[in-house]
């Protein structure tokens, strides 16, 4: 999947998990955070999965939330959409 819809030269930050191993053959760079050892990478700070984790919660979060019985991809679609609005809406209103 990720060879479908990711450009190689993506940076991917990931944890250490054995499908992730081999991605610089695709032409991907992978940081990683090995999480037995810890939160950011050691060698580069900038390395870390911290906002994906906290993104993934919050989506969780919002679909638990949501009363009808759509496919999980509806769900997913909708709470993108209204994080990018509220972000365009944040960015417009801060300039203004």
């Amino acid at each position: 999947m990720l060879l479908r819809h990711v450009t190689p030269g993506t940076h991917i930050i990931s944890d250490r998990t054995a499908s992730y191993k081999r991605l610089s053959e695709y032409g991907y760079v992978n940081g990683f955070v090995v999480h037995g050892k810890e939160y950011m990478n050691s060698e580069d700070m900038a390395v870390h999965t911290q906002n994906m984790e906290i993104r993934n919660r919050w989506t969780k979060a919002a679909i638990k939330t949501y009363k009808s019985n759509r496919p999980l991809n509806a769900y997913c679609a909708e709470y993108s959409y209204n994080c990018t609005i509220d972000v365009y809406v944040s960015l417009v209103t801060r300039d203004a």
